[in-house]
């Protein structure tokens, strides 16, 4: 496979070119992970470079930083900065790395905090799957790197292996594969220090690794706040996590109905994540005096986090197998580890099915547990409402989503802001003989496709109290988003999302039809059109502007 236009081919390795590795049945592979890009300042070449970052998913187990910050030059588009397999440290990489499905964070740290001074960008993810080979630490590492090198100047992380028979997977398949999720609280007000990294794993456990740097030294990681103390390091140099939580699935075969209990060869396994937490820090909106300071270190330290648990691409967990027992559970914690920096998660025990609004800093909503409305539009054009719970089958389609907003009251900015937290969940349609889905025009049968809903909670949080999910706390007046004008967190608001053709259904894929219809006519005769007429490329740039 030829990459970016026929512009060149990348060899990765002395067998196999980037994107064309085949397995032994003959299969081939193409590039299957997800791109990063962020500005960076790369320090030995004393230049700011746009680096794009990826991995290959089931495609191979490297990663490849690239810089295109020259995307527009037709001869030579980007440059290789570098790859895992070209770095010093390339034989850690080939022990550790599984498939490269975990999309690496891209982060920063700022010496002391301060704005206008180049960061030093880092790469913060998971080695991915094992692919069935290697040491214990294959596949089981989080790594954090130098992003303009690829070297590491830290320990690795490893994550110990669960008990057997608690989990849904092989525990060969329990590895290092969700994205890394990074908490920042802006401290330069910009550049978005990295502070706390969240993961979660297919066998249930959440872990916080501290990878916020000393406020003087760029270099060096304290690591004060990991999750149930600073974790020892083995003999071989890696840091062995201890997980923070490690949360039970809800399980039962009945379809509207699962039951929490321990985790245990002869209990419940621990739940399935595969998709990334999404992260909202504490105090991210300035104050309408606030001359943009650094935050004060006593408002530090805490975290919105959201999680859901499940997978429609998973047939360990399928929740069209009526034998299978497994529900998916939505949930939403705060993390506020101000005064025990290796603790600050409040879950009670089992992380039992939890209301919204129940306690003050944890929630559990099984789906079986959430009614949504379904409006079913046939071949025929008959419409039918449904409104039930969602069934076992139901499954998240992406990682959650944290929106922060803030509030005027007339034309004053409140000394609050508001946290909007959406899960997108999939129910499969039903399997069943209705005439209606008979299409007469074409005289075939359509599939019920099913429905894809937003699932959406709101949290209140006033001046610069913690997070509290019973807040007291009332708006002036009811905003009209569907929640009312309690602060607290409440019941969500369940939104089935209008899809069209292609759109509906566990993949969200790009549409069959062409983007260009030949059947439009072309732009009339002087209408506004541009055209190229040249390029050129600068030497380097900043992203920052700085008044001479």
């Amino acid at each position: 496979m030829e990459l970016l236009n026929n512009a060149r081919v990348l060899s990765l390795n002395g067998t196999t070119n980037f994107g064309q590795p085949t397995d032994l049945d003959g299969h081939v592979f193409g590039l299957a992970a997800t791109v990063n890009n962020a500005i960076i300042y790369d320090e030995s070449a004393s230049q700011w470079r746009h680096l794009a970052v990826f991995g290959l998913g089931p495609g191979g187990s490297q990663l490849v930083a690239m810089d295109v910050s020259h995307m527009g030059r037709p001869d030579d588009p980007f440059d290789i900065v570098w790859t895992t397999s070209t770095t010093g440290n390339e034989q850690d990489y080939a022990d550790t790395l599984g498939e490269t499905w975990s999309r690496p964070a891209l982060t920063y740290a700022v010496p002391n905090d301060e704005m206008s001074v180049e960061p030093k960008a880092y790469l913060v993810f998971g080695s991915g799957y094992r692919d069935g080979a290697g040491d214990l630490e294959r596949g089981r590492t989080m790594w954090m790197v130098d992003a303009a090198t690829g070297e590491t100047n830290v320990s690795k992380a490893l994550l110990p292996l669960p008990a057997s028979d608690t989990t849904y997977d092989d525990l060969d398949d329990i590895t290092s594969v969700t994205d890394i999720a990074v908490g920042s609280h802006c401290l330069s007000r910009y550049w978005g220090e990295m502070q706390e990294a969240y993961m979660i794993d297919p066998a249930g456990r959440l872990f916080r690794w501290d990878i916020a740097a000393d406020s003087s030294d760029v270099d060096s990681f304290p690591h004060v706040a990991d999750s149930g103390g600073a974790w020892p390091l083995n003999s071989d140099g890696f840091a062995v996590a201890t997980e923070a939580f490690r949360f039970p699935a809800c399980q039962s075969t009945d379809e509207f109905n699962c039951s929490i209990a321990a985790i245990g060869p002869s209990g419940n396994k621990g739940d399935v994540f595969t998709f990334a937490p999404a992260i909202a820090a504490n105090n991210r909106i300035d104050d309408v005096d606030d001359p943009g300071t650094t935050l004060p270190t006593g408002d530090r330290d805490q975290f919105l986090v959201a999680l859901v648990s499940g997978s429609p691409n998973d047939d360990s967990i399928d929740g069209g197998d009526p034998l299978n027992d497994f529900h998916s559970s939505l949930y939403l914690l705060a993390d506020d580890h101000r005064a025990d920096p290796s603790a600050g998660f409040g879950i009670p025990a089992n992380a039992p099915a939890t209301a919204p609004g129940t306690n003050p800093t944890f929630m559990r909503l099984p789906l079986s547990q959430i009614e949504r409305t379904r409006t079913i539009v046939f071949p025929n054009d008959d419409v039918e409402t449904e409104t039930r719970n969602f069934s076992k089958a139901a499954r998240p389609l992406r990682a959650p989503m944290i929106r922060v907003t803030g509030v005027l009251d007339g034309g004053n900015q409140l000394d609050v802001e508001v946290y909007y937290v959406t899960y997108t969940i999939y129910e499969p349609g039903k399997a069943n003989c209705d005439e209606r889905w008979y299409d007469a025009d074409t005289e075939e049968w359509i599939p019920d496709p099913g429905a894809t809903y937003e699932v959406t909670f709101r949290l209140v949080v006033e001046g610069t109290d913690a997070f509290d999910f019973t807040s007291a706390y009332n708006l002036p007046s009811d905003y009209g988003d569907g929640f009312g004008a309690s602060a607290a967190l409440s019941s969500p608001v369940v939104e089935q999302v209008l899809c069209e053709g292609d759109n509906c259904g566990p993949k969200l894929n790009a549409p069959s039809t062409s983007p260009c219809d030949p059947n439009v006519d072309p732009p009339s005769v002087g209408g506004v059109q541009t055209i190229r007429t040249g390029s050129t490329e600068l030497d380097g740039f900043s992203p920052l502007e700085l008044q001479l």
